[in-house]
């Protein structure tokens, strides 16, 4: 879309959580949510811990955990495309039920690291059709505020579960705890199972097409979305441009630590206070964001690109805390219009019998460049330095925003008129 978005109809939270099947989806992704979290943090610290394994055995955990997810993404997409997508979600959700107890029995490595493996699997399948279920349950001017709602619950989850996991190990026996959590997947298994679907999926799982299929035939559907995806010119600048941003950034938390030491000349409470700054941003700009529906997205998520681009370079610059502290708070709030606006648009942009299939191709994009982020900024920065590393990133996400900022280059005028969603 180069337009701006019509005008459209009044949408709160308060009466969004009244439409009884997104209430029950939101429901379920924040049990699922904060479970899923806790969950790989109390095998990562049974792992880590308990088992006492070297650095060796976790980065292969970490490769493994990354790399099968990018490889069982497009099969998800494929088969979400296929069968109800409830009753898949439903089938995620028992199975991830299922995996927790098996550390309850044995919890070696082996079987830990299998255990987090799969289970991270199961959660693909949970996270695609999710975004799918999302756009059937709520009407097109309530995506905006349907994702913020998500999206916000999946942020309070990556807050609280580290510190509520070792809490609770501390207090309670690691079979109670997982078995705690295996019954919070079953509550979100009953939940989504509750849900009514409208138009070609129903509840009792009517298929469009028949659920077998070849090897050959998941080949040619999955080409069949990254076709798509490459040809359709919106889709392409939101997968590349969130891509592109999830490489330049996804490694700079850790490679904050240099920073705030080597830049700063700061100990590791600046490091906290930043990142902390950082995620508080983003947890207040979710509602935010999730209230300007009529801004477009494609523009929202350029201008989010932007201020992080502008964050990055005018960190390499100054030395006040005070205002470091500003821009990571600020940074925080454009990420949160990077993730919901990205979301929404591809809810938006892509057809119903393609939307499993872009989606999950788009996510696998995502975690690919997550990766090479962490495996290349560490020798870029070895060769420019991180102020070096912070620029060319800045100027790379800067110019790329402008590509987004581009097609709305007439329309600047009309967007002072807009009036954001009433607040509950």
């Amino acid at each position: 879309m180069t337009h701006l978005s019509p005008a459209a109809t009044s949408v709160t939270y308060r009466g969004l959580l009244k439409n009884r099947d997104f209430r029950l989806l939101w429901s379920a992704f924040a049990v699922s949510s904060l479970g899923g979290v806790l969950a790989v943090y109390t095998l990562l610290v049974l792992v880590g811990f308990r088992q006492r394994v070297g650095t060796e055995h976790l980065s292969f955990l970490a490769a493994l955990f990354f790399l099968s997810q990018v490889l069982v993404l497009p099969l998800a997409g494929v088969i979400l495309d296929r069968i109800s997508p409830i009753r898949l979600l439903t089938m995620s959700e028992l199975t991830r039920a299922g995996l927790l107890l098996v550390p309850m029995v044995s919890a070696s490595p082996g079987i830990l690291t299998t255990t987090i493996v799969l289970f991270g699997l199961a959660g693909s399948f949970f996270l695609i059709g999710r975004l799918f279920m999302t756009r059937q349950i709520v009407s097109q001017n309530e995506l905006t505020a349907a994702n913020a709602l998500i999206t916000q619950a999946m942020q309070m989850s990556l807050i609280v579960a580290p510190g509520l996991s070792g809490f609770l190990l501390e207090k309670l026996n690691h079979p109670l705890v997982l078995a705690c959590l295996s019954v919070s997947f079953l509550f979100s298994a009953m939940a989504v199972s509750g849900i009514r679907l409208q138009g070609r999926y129903q509840l009792s799982g009517v298929r469009a097409t028949p659920a077998h299929f070849s090897l050959r035939e998941i080949g040619a559907l999955f080409a069949e979305g990254i076709r798509f995806g490459l040809t359709h010119r919106p889709i392409r600048y939101v997968i590349v441009s969130l891509s592109l941003t999830l490489l330049v950034t996804g490694s700079l938390t850790v490679l904050g630590v240099i920073y705030v030491r080597d830049v700063l000349g700061q100990g590791p409470q600046t490091f906290g206070l930043i990142v902390s700054l950082a995620g508080v941003g983003t947890l207040i700009g979710i509602p935010v964001v999730g209230k300007l529906s009529r801004i477009p997205r494609r523009l929202a998520l350029a201008g989010g690109i932007f201020i992080v681009g502008g964050g990055l370079i005018f960190l390499t610059f100054v030395v006040s805390l005070t205002k470091i502290f500003v821009c990571a708070f600020a940074m925080g709030v454009a990420a949160a219009a990077i993730i919901i606006s990205a979301q929404t648009f591809l809810q938006e942009e892509i057809p119903m019998e393609l939307m499993g299939r872009v989606t999950s191709a788009s996510w696998a994009c995502f975690l690919v460049a997550q990766t090479l982020s962490v495996s290349l900024a560490g020798v870029v920065a070895g060769v420019v330095g991180i102020k070096g590393l912070y620029r060319g990133a800045g100027l790379l996400l800067a110019a790329m925003a402008l590509v987004g900022f581009a097609p709305y280059r007439r329309s600047w005028h009309r967007l002072w008129s807009l009036k954001p969603i009433e607040r509950p």
